[in-house]
């Protein structure tokens, strides 16, 4: 029988409360009603030995689930499959963590390999390991007279070790840099890391409670953090469709959000003004774990939790974290040069940034009906749109008409299965003004682009749909004048005579407020280099339609005698009668 050493204690590693959860010890010891023998993995030091592969995690794994401990397991041989697989997948997480990976090859095997360790089936099964050699610890404290206020078990070291890998592997493999630290105070802050782990939930189901309780230590909170973190955010990444197989993480969304105030109610505590790098660690990964079991995409995702998660200060609370990670410097509007763990956890693994922006909209909205600051209802649309995704879509768009070119057939079919998709989403929505005035202009541009560029121009879009947008776009601007003046004349063919009765309306009222300088400022300048093109576009117009639509036009004198009058005046007006 081996008795494990008594593990010291440290304030970090203290409960926050008076009541601390239970733990006791496990160590080489055989468990009365059940035939497996408490063995140590950590014993087998031939274990650390073995060849690194994938196909041998995997096949430890298998030996692991396969054998349920809580039932009778008469063969020594299959008792030592379990020991022999134990250790081996413990000293996986050794070899993972000290090695340096120097091609994409072994990034890709070792990114497999922590895949598959932290599978929550496997995690699942080695806390009813941990559970049971804690029985046969009680058991054999009653007939001891030794007693030890907190034993670990060889799963204890497990959940230590994968918790200093995670941060190591959501950096990118970046290795913290090593301190000269003596031997003894390294073997005080493991044993410390170890008492962390030990204080634990017994039961994988209750690990939620551990982040948001005060009855667990701050080591005990971050390190359940960080397996959450890596179940709900880094396996669903590395194993597409793995969330699936997880259980509804919204279960424990109210243990997340006490865990967030609990976070921020210490941001300006004097322990806070020494190293926050845990805290800030802890705080990005709990972002990114609630930016994961709230999808962005849900509608109303927010109204669809309980009424504890509404509150206005519990977003105020995302955003003091937000602040706590990026730096505590609210007087420093410069981006970073250099991001840390934390950093590249918010901005790389979930959807934080465009999950805040959404939820902060949706929060706005959810306000302003109740405010009497509220002018129209137009603002309260426009703030449940999905603006971060429309402006992605917009600026891809955008860059890929750039590059576009005759001779790059796989761009430009790209351009033109976007330009469809667009179109289709503006026809979707006529009345929301905020997607039509921030997509417009690139559809435009992207058509003519393509008419000019393309022989085979997307058959999915018609020009009266284009047409009819472009008209009664919400609101006009001189970029909507220009994008569609050059629209039809990229077009060659006018469409039917009311629309284009309408937009001879829209570009001579343009025009005139070119030739009257009656433009907004920021529009004043831009107007020079865009007077041909909206000039050339109701000559084409006039040209293409019928003599009864040409009378039609003729009939609206204003425009006509407008810009007869000032032909002589204005230094930029150059149209033929």
């Amino acid at each position: 029988m081996t008795i494990p050493a008594q593990i010291g204690s440290d304030s970090d590693t203290e409960s926050d409360s008076s009541h601390s959860p239970d733990s006791c010890a496990t160590y080489s010891a055989p468990i009365d009603a059940y035939s497996l023998p408490v063995w140590d993995p950590r014993h087998l030091k031939w274990a650390t030995f073995f060849s690194f592969k994938c196909e041998y995690i995997s096949e430890d794994i298998a030996t692991v689930l396969e054998y349920d401990l809580l039932c009778p397991i008469d063969s020594t041989t299959s008792n030592f499959k379990i020991l022999r697989s134990s250790a081996r997948l413990l000293a996986s997480l050794a070899h993972i963590t000290q090695v340096q990976l120097e091609d994409m090859n072994d990034i890709s095997h070792h990114l497999d390999a922590f895949a598959m360790l932290i599978d929550p089936i496997l995690l699942k099964r080695l806390f009813e390991h941990r559970k049971l050699f804690r029985e046969a610890a009680r058991t054999h404290c009653k007939n001891s007279r030794l007693s030890f206020p907190t034993n670990v078990t060889w799963v204890d070291e497990f959940i230590a070790k994968l918790c200093s890998l995670v941060p190591m592997i959501a950096s990118g493999f970046i290795h913290r840099l090593p301190v000269a630290i003596n031997e003894n105070i390294q073997a005080q802050k493991f044993n410390d890391v170890l008492r962390a782990a030990s204080q634990l939930p017994e039961e994988w189901q209750s690990l939620n409670t551990a982040v948001g309780s005060c009855h667990f230590s701050p080591a005990a909170k971050r390190m359940g953090m960080s397996l959450l973190f890596a179940v709900y955010v880094m396996r669903p990444t590395l194993v597409p469709g793995s969330m699936e197989q997880i259980s509804s993480p919204s279960s424990f969304l109210d243990d997340l959000v006490k865990a967030a105030r609990r976070i921020s109610a210490g941001i300006h505590s004097p322990a806070m003004s020494l190293d926050t790098f845990d805290e800030r660690l802890s705080a990005a990964m709990l972002l990114s774990i609630l930016s994961m079991i709230i999808p962005i995409n849900e509608s109303n995702s927010l109204s669809a939790v309980k009424p504890l998660h509404l509150r206005p200060e519990a977003l105020g609370t995302l955003l003091d974290l937000i602040w706590m990670i990026m730096g505590n410097d609210a007087d420093s509007y410069f981006p970073l040069e250099v991001l840390d763990t934390s950093h590249v956890i918010l901005l790389r693994w979930g959807n934080v940034v465009p999950w805040i922006a959404r939820n902060s909209a949706n929060r706005l909205s959810s306000i302003l009906p109740n405010s009497d600051q509220q002018e129209s209802s137009d603002f309260y649309e426009d703030a449940q749109e999905p603006k971060w995704e429309l402006r992605a879509a917009k600026c891809l768009l955008e860059f890929l008409t750039i590059v576009s070119t005759q001779e790059n057939g796989a761009i430009c079919d790209i351009v033109q299965f976007y330009i469809d998709v667009i179109i289709g989403i503006l026809k979707a929505r006529p009345n929301s003004t905020f997607i039509l005035n921030l997509l417009l202009a690139p559809v435009l541009t992207a058509v003519c682009i393509s008419k000019n560029t393309m022989s085979d121009y997307p058959t999915g879009v018609k020009d009266e749909d284009i047409w009819f947008m472009a008209i009664h776009v919400g609101c006009r601007n001189l970029v909507h004048a220009v994008v569609f003046s050059h629209f039809i004349l990229a077009s060659g063919e006018v469409c039917e005579p009311l629309l284009c009765f309408e937009a001879w309306n829209f570009l001579s009222a343009t025009l005139i407020a070119i030739v009257e300088q009656s433009l907004p400022e920021d529009e004043e300048q831009l107007a020079p280099s865009v007077f041909t093109a909206i000039c050339l576009a109701l000559r084409r117009l006039i040209y293409a339609c019928n003599l009864s639509t040409r009378k039609v036009y003729l009939s609206e004198p204003l425009p006509v005698l407008k810009l007869k009058s000032t032909r002589s005046t204005h230094p930029f007006l150059t149209m033929d009668r």
